[in-house]
């Protein structure tokens, strides 16, 4: 029998929705950013494991489903710090891994005293 503490279907169902919200993003940003492709991508892939880890309670499964998600923490913190640094200092500090089309785009702009309308964007 499984430890009654390792098995936890209704978290496990949970994750299986996280798991495909995460993977279609993961696709999606694909086509604009390497980080956010390897960010969504250790994330999706830890929600899955941790889904199939709380619907079977396998311990050793849920494990590793969390060094995947604590991979995903690594590369959030790492790009959310070179979108934030890249962005203020006008110059590539750390690398993202844009595509040829973003990085051919045109910058949009934020209007001055204009609070929630960007310029540039359609």
């Amino acid at each position: 029998a499984r430890p009654a503490h390792l098995y936890f279907p209704e978290l496990g169902y949970w994750f299986i929705t996280v798991a495909a919200i995460t993977w279609v993003g993961m696709i999606a940003a694909s086509a604009e950013n390497m980080a956010i492709t390897t960010l969504l991508g250790f994330l999706a892939a830890g929600s899955t494991i941790a889904a199939i880890a709380f619907l079977t309670g396998a311990g050793w499964v849920e494990t590793f489903a969390g060094y995947l998600l604590m991979l995903s923490s690594f590369t959030a913190f790492y790009t959310a710090a070179a979108q934030l640094l890249n962005a203020n200092l006008g110059r590539d500090v750390l690398k993202v891994g844009l595509s040829q089309r973003m990085r051919e785009a045109p910058p949009i702009m934020s209007g001055r005293w204009e609070p929630g309308v960007i310029h540039g964007q359609k």
